[in-house]
């Protein structure tokens, strides 16, 4: 039945080697890890809302990027 669900929904996939040389800029810059700050990069590159559940990471990236929302949750995140 879930299935039969996702296959009649809108699923878009995304090379992330397209992403890679921004996550990484990224990851310096944030002080974060490199594969959240890949989907970061994904979020800026198309335009999207960004929507973690790491609070300290959507603070950090909101300093960069204006369309993201926390989940509130407790971050993942050792500085």
């Amino acid at each position: 039945m879930r299935v039969d669900a996702l296959k009649k929904s809108v699923l878009n996939v995304y090379p992330a080697l397209d992403d890679l040389n921004e996550a990484g800029r990224l990851s310096v810059e944030l002080r974060h890890a490199m594969q959240d700050c890949l989907y970061l990069a994904m979020a800026g590159r198309l335009g999207t809302r960004f929507i973690t559940g790491d609070r300290v990471f959507a603070e950090r990236a909101l300093t960069i990027y204006p369309s993201v929302e926390s989940l509130g949750g407790q971050s993942s995140h050792k500085a």
